[in-house]
C-alpha cells in the first residue's frame, strides 16, 4: 500500500556513501586477522580467562533499554533485544541514527588493560564515517576536546567495522586510539561507562548484536600477583516493605563475567559472599529472581560491620498488539514503555524502567520485567509507514491490570509519507540544516535530521495537517504548509540566501 520512492536509491548515492578520511586505515591496510571471524565458542571460552588477562565483560548487563540522550538519536524507530544473551540493538529507519546509552562500569584502567576485544555480528549497519557506527567507552576525567570517549571503531585509527552478518572479533590497542579526529590524546583514564551509536543503511532493519567484550592485558601490563579474596560481604534480600525474599540470586560484579561470585538467599533473605579484589576497590551487586525486578547496585565498598540490604520489588510481563486500521497486525513498530510516573522504581538499585521492544509479525509485543508497582504506563509506537494513536505519538498507557490479563490493542493509522530534499541557494552550500515539524499545535524539533545533502524523510505524519519549518546557515527560514498533501509525496525546496 505504500510505495517506495526512486528518491531513496538517488540517496544511496548522495547520503550514505562513505568517503574515506584521509590518512584513515582501509581493510586492505588491515592486520591479517583485523575482524577475524569467530565462533561463538570463543566467546564463552574467554570467560574462564585469569582476571591479570583480561576484565571480560558481560555486555547484557550493560547496554539495554531506552537511550537516555537525545543529542545524535535522529529517531525513535529503535529498539534493543537480550532474549539472546547478548544485545542485539536494531535501527529501523533509513539513513538515521540511534544512540544507547550503557550502566556505569566498575573502572577499568586502560593502562593495565589497554587491548579492547569485541565480538560483534553486524547487518546493515553504515560503518564508515566517523559518527555513523561507534562504540566508545566514557571516562569521568576531564580532558581536552570536546569529548571525554574514546572511541574503539575510529575509522581514522583503526579499521571500520564489518556489516556482513557474521560473528567477528575486533581488537584495538586503546595506546593508538584518538578520543575524536581532532584530539591526540589516548585512552590513559579509568574507563567508566560505554555507549553505542547505530546508523541504518538503505536496508533495513539494521542489527547490532554485542556478543562478548572484554579488555586485555598484554605482557609488560599485566600485573604479576594473582588477586586476592576481599573481605566477605553479608547481604540481606527483602521487598520494600522489608519481608524477607529466600531464593534470589545475589552475584558480586556481574558485569566482569571471570570476576563474578554468585549465591542464593536463604529462607530470611541471608547471604554471604566473598568477593576477588579488583584496582578499583569498589564492587557491584546484582539481584534477581524469578517474578521479580533484577536490580543492579553501584559502588560497594568492602569493610566496615553489618549487612547491605538489597530491596527487589515484584514484576509483572505488559503484553500488546499493534493493528493498522483493517485490523491487520504490524510488525516491527517500535513500543517503547516508561512509567507515567518517572522514577526508576522502588529497590533503589539500577532497574530498567524505560525500554523499547518490537512487534512480532503479527502485531503482538512483550515487555521485559516490568515494575508491579507501575500504576501506568506510557506507550510510544514508532513506524516510518504509520501514524501513531495520537499526533505527538505519547499517550497513556492501559492500566497495569488491563496490560498483564489481555492484549489491549493499539490502532496505528494510514497517513502521509513526507520526503524530499533541500537545494541551496545559488552559489552556496548546505551547512546544519535544522528543522521543525509542527503537528496539531505539538512541536516536533528535529535538530539536523536531514543531511547536508540536504535528504530529508519526516516519515508518515496525518494527513490534512502540519507545517514544517526548514532552516540552513546563511538561508532564509522556508515554512512549508502540509496540509494540502493527503498522498505521499517527494518535495524539492529551494532556499534562498
Amino acid at each position: 500500500m505504500k510505495f517506495q520512492s526512486s528518491l531513496l536509491a538517488l540517496c544511496a548515492a548522495c547520503v550514505l556513501t562513505a568517503v574515506p578520511r584521509a590518512g584513515a586505515a582501509s581493510p586492505q591496510d588491515a592486520p591479517a586477522d583485523a575482524h577475524r571471524v569467530v565462533e561463538v565458542d570463543a566467546v564463552k571460552r574467554s570467560w574462564a580467562m585469569d582476571p591479570r588477562d583480561a576484565v571480560v565483560i558481560d555486555p547484557g548487563k550493560l547496554l539495554l533499554g531506552i537511550s537516555g540522550c537525545a543529542l545524535g538519536s535522529h529517531t525513535d524507530y529503535a529498539w534493543s533485544d537480550n532474549t539472546l544473551g547478548h544485545p542485539r540493538f536494531t535501527m529501523a529507519w533509513p539513513g538515521r541514527r540511534h544512540i544507547w546509552n550503557g550502566a556505569t562500569l566498575i573502572p577499568i584502567d586502560p593502562t593495565v588493560y589497554p587491548i579492547f576485544v569485541a565480538t560483534y555480528r553486524a547487518t546493515n549497519v553504515v560503518t564508515t564515517r566517523f559518527w555513523d557506527f561507534h562504540v566508545a567507552m566514557r571516562t569521568k576525567a576531564d580532558l581536552p576536546g570536546k569529548y571525554n570517549f574514546v572511541r574503539m571503531d575510529n575509522p581514522d585509527t583503526s579499521v571500520p567495522m564489518i556489516a556482513d552478518g557474521k560473528l567477528r572479533e575486533l581488537r584495538v590497542d586503546t595506546r593508538k586510539v584518538h578520543l575524536s579526529p581532532d584530539d591526540a590524546v589516548i585512552a590513559t583514564n579509568p574507563l567508566t561507562s560505554m555507549w553505542l551509536g547505530v546508523r541504518a543503511g538503505l536496508d533495513t532493519p539494521a542489527s547490532f548484536e554485542l556478543v562478548g567484550m572484554r579488555m586485555e592485558s598484554v605482557a609488560e601490563t599485566r600485573r604479576s600477583e594473582p588477586y586476592e579474596n576481599a573481605t566477605p560481604i553479608r547481604f540481606r534480600v527483602t521487598d520494600p516493605e522489608g519481608e524477607a525474599v529466600g531464593g534470589a540470586t545475589v552475584t558480586v560484579d556481574a558485569q566482569r563475567i571471570n570476576f563474578a561470585r554468585s549465591a542464593k538467599s536463604d529462607v530470611f533473605g541471608w547471604v554471604s559472599l566473598t568477593p576477588l579484589e579488583n584496582m578499583a576497590g569498589v564492587h557491584t551487586v546484582r539481584v534477581e529472581k524469578e517474578g521479580w525486578m533484577p536490580a543492579e547496585f553501584h559502588d560497594l565498598r568492602v569493610g566496615g560491620h553489618g549487612a547491605v540490604d538489597l530491596v527487589m520489588e515484584k514484576a509483572v510481563v505488559y503484553r500488546g498488539r499493534v493493528v493498522d486500521e483493517r485490523g491487520a497486525g504490524i510488525s516491527n513498530v517500535a513500543v517503547r514503555m516508561y512509567p507515567a510516573a518517572g522514577g526508576s522504581g522502588r529497590s533503589g538499585g539500577r532497574s530498567m524502567t524505560r525500554v523499547a521492544v518490537a512487534t512480532g509479525p503479527d502485531g503482538r509485543w512483550v515487555s521485559p520485567p516490568m515494575p508491579a508497582g507501575v500504576e501506568q504506563l506510557c506507550l510510544r509506537f514508532t513506524h516510518i509507514d504509520y501514524v501513531s494513536d495520537r499526533a505527538a505519538e505519547v499517550k497513556p498507557g492501559h492500566s497495569a491490570e488491563q496490560l498483564v490479563r489481555e492484549y489491549p490493542v493499539s490502532v496505528m493509522r494510514d497517513g502521509v509519507r513526507i520526503r524530499g530534499r533541500v537545494y541551496p541557494a545559488p552559489g552556496q552550500t548546505l551547512y546544519k540544516v535544522e528543522s521543525q515539524l509542527i503537528l496539531g499545535g505539538h512541536s516536533e524539533p528535529k535538530l539536523r535530521w536531514a543531511s547536508d545533502d540536504g535528504f530529508f524523510d519526516l516519515g508518515t505524519i496525518e494527513p490534512g495537517v502540519g507545517q514544517l519549518t526548514l532552516k540552513a546557515k546563511g538561508h532564509q527560514d522556508v515554512v512549508i504548509d502540509l496540509s494540502p498533501y493527503r498522498e505521499d509525496v517527494v518535495l524539492d525546496v529551494q532556499m534562498e540566501e
